[in-house]
């Protein structure tokens, strides 16, 4: 209909603005953008038009252009309380969670019943920096006894550049008890790139590695896609130093974000395992994960792993080849805490196998 209007009459700005709205929503981002800027030439006050650029702006992540055309909007119409709540929306991605906040007070002040404005200031009256997860999981193997893990981490955003993570983990493993500690740093380089790096520490007991160094460099980028929305990757490296052994590993990570809050991880690398007692030799491995939403505040996905998994602890060093098949389940019982819980069955070569249960709780403040 409004195509058809256009033809009839080009210049018929009210078919143009329409043309924009239902190319934003199709996703045609490029071709609604031009149908604003053509609409706001001949009428820059639009204030609907330039609410609209606004919105588009941001669902690509341009934020800092929607922010300016929030303030015009807002000189052009003072009073409007849904221009306050778009431009919270966007501090809230550009700025602390203090600005956010005070621009939460403003919108309830214009509107006392704008939910959007309420549920935005109970989000950020202190937006969550830190997050504590606590995790225990048990291995079970047909050929030894069970061992266990414990975990604590740590994970700090202290601003939109920098973030910290730092976890201590304990083991109990064929008779013996280990402990490692992790640091890791991470850098956001500008929107979509980031590059991290870190190392451990540990009281090997000859089952965990005496020490790791890795670091990852990743890109994410937003697709104008009706079927992939989102795309990630990244490269990392991992070095681990064991009493008779050293690994180092290079991989890649592919990780599509799907309609519906579903969401599919590629993993590959390749592992160069040298020994003191023999030579060296490099393995492949593979890991891939879908991930889907369930029933309201639960998701869950499944995984299928080829190859001899991660090498953290000392059973998964050597020449053996394995399957792992793998379920999580994530429930969310409010934004701020959640719990998992998952299973992974491995079948590796010799006739071993090994299944292991394990569940964690996190919490955000």
């Amino acid at each position: 209909m409004t195509e058809q209007r256009i033809a009839n009459n080009p210049s018929d700005l009210e078919a143009h603005g329409w043309r924009g709205r239902l190319l934003a929503w199709n996703n045609r981002w490029p071709e609604a953008e031009t149908e604003y800027r053509y609409v706001l030439n001949q009428k820059p006050d639009d204030v609907d038009m330039v609410i609209g650029l606004a919105d588009l702006f941001q669902w690509q992540r341009r934020s800092a252009e929607a922010l300016q055309l929030l303030d015009r909007a807002r000189a052009l119409a003072p009073n409007q309380s849904d221009i306050l709540v778009r431009r919270e929306r966007v501090l809230a991605s550009l700025r602390t969670a203090s600005e956010t906040h005070t621009q939460s007070r403003q919108s309830l002040a214009a509107s006392s019943t704008d939910h959007d404005a309420k549920n935005g200031l109970a989000a950020h009256p202190n937006e969550p920096r830190h997050e504590l997860r606590i995790g225990t999981d048990v291995d079970f193997f047909n050929y030894t006894n069970a061992a266990s893990t414990f975990d604590t981490t740590l994970n700090s955003r202290w601003n939109r550049s920098w973030s910290t993570t730092f976890a201590l983990d304990e083991y109990q493993r064929f008779g013996e008890s280990a402990g490692k500690f992790t640091g890791k740093l991470t850098r956001n380089l500008g929107k979509a790139d980031w590059l991290s790096a870190g190392s451990a520490v540990a009281h090997d007991a000859g089952i965990i590695p005496r020490a790791e160094a890795f670091f990852e460099y990743g890109h994410g980028m937003r697709l104008h896609h009706t079927l992939v929305r989102g795309l990630e990757t990244s490269y990392q490296q991992h070095w681990f130093w064991y009493r008779n052994a050293r690994i180092l590993t290079l991989g890649g990570t592919g990780l599509l974000y799907l309609p519906r809050d579903w969401t599919w991880l590629l993993s590959v690398s390749a592992a160069r395992s040298e020994f003191s007692t023999a030579g060296s030799d490099w393995q492949p491995n593979g890991h891939t994960r879908l991930g889907f939403p369930l029933w309201q505040r639960l998701s869950g996905n499944v995984s299928f792993g080829v190859g001899s998994e991660s090498f953290a602890q000392i059973d998964q060093t050597g020449h053996f080849a394995a399957r792992t098949f793998a379920g999580a389940l994530r429930y969310k019982f409010t934004d701020t805490q959640d719990v998992s819980g998952y299973v992974a069955c491995q079948d590796r070569s010799q006739g071993r196998n090994q299944t292991t249960v394990g569940a964690n709780y996190g919490f955000r403040f």
